[in-house]
């Protein structure tokens, strides 16, 4: 008898003990906390980009570097005009050039910079009246890998663009908040990009920068609300070799 009350007592203690620890699970004790964030600051996003630039090489002849990007994209507005940003990611090859068995990805990442450097709103013709110009900065180093088939390749890119962009607001007198109205941006500007890589041919490396540095961006960008936008944008260093390459983006901003 006494053996049946004390296994009673100890089932009752767990199965008391186990209601308790339930009752302690975050997310049941109110809504109070010691400390409030705010992401206002931050915004976040997916890049794709196709890469194509003719590249110099110590040994041999010019070849186009062909090779594929996603990463995903953080950026924080240190100041109201100035937001810094990187991207992780992976890239890999596609030059027929450099081709081999091989197709694996490799990692990609990069540090920059955005800047709005001036803006001035249009004020006639009346049918543009509303809408701006404005001047904005660029700055990224970016780093990639890729495999070969062979061995490895790697490079690396500074780029550099002031872009100049018209900037068309959409007309909804039912929308009082500004940063819900539907935008779009058309912008262009020079540009200038830094190449430097090396890869494996099997007997050893082989270095290589741009055979073109200067050239210009174009982009078009839609701003369904503040925080929610995509775009696309082209690089041209060298239009008669199809020295082009393309990027989209997908960006919200808290």
């Amino acid at each position: 008898m006494k053996k049946s009350l004390i296994i009673g007592l100890v089932v009752f203690g767990v199965i008391g003990l186990s209601n308790l620890q339930a009752a302690t699970l975050p997310g049941s004790i109110g809504d109070d906390f010691l400390a409030v964030g705010s992401a206002d600051r931050f915004s976040v996003g997916v890049n794709y980009e196709n890469i194509q630039r003719y590249v110099n090489p110590d040994v041999g002849e010019n070849f186009r570097l062909d090779a594929n990007s996603i990463s995903i994209f953080l950026g924080y507005d240190v100041i109201n005009w100035l937001t810094v940003f990187g991207t992780l990611g992976q890239s890999e090859n596609s030059s027929d050039f450099l081709l081999g068995q091989s197709d694996d990805r490799q990692f990609k990442w990069s540090i920059g910079a955005n800047a709005n450097l001036y803006k001035w709103y249009i004020q006639e013709p009346k049918g543009m009246a509303g809408d701006r110009v404005t001047i904005r900065a660029f700055a990224e180093f970016a780093s990639y890998e890729a495999d070969t088939g062979v061995g490895n390749m790697d490079w690396s890119d500074v780029f550099i663009a002031i872009p100049i962009a018209y900037e068309r607001f959409e007309r909804n007198d039912r929308i009082d908040d500004d940063s819900e109205l539907f935008r779009i941006s058309l912008y262009a500007g020079p540009a200038i990009s830094f190449v430097n890589g090396s890869f494996d041919t099997g007997a050893g490396d082989i270095d290589f920068k741009g055979k073109e540095s200067f050239g210009a961006v174009a982009g078009l960008d839609l701003y369904f609300t503040r925080s929610i936008s995509i775009g696309g944008q082209a690089m041209f260093f060298d239009i008669t070799e199809s020295d082009i390459s393309a990027r989209a983006s997908l960006r919200y901003h808290f």
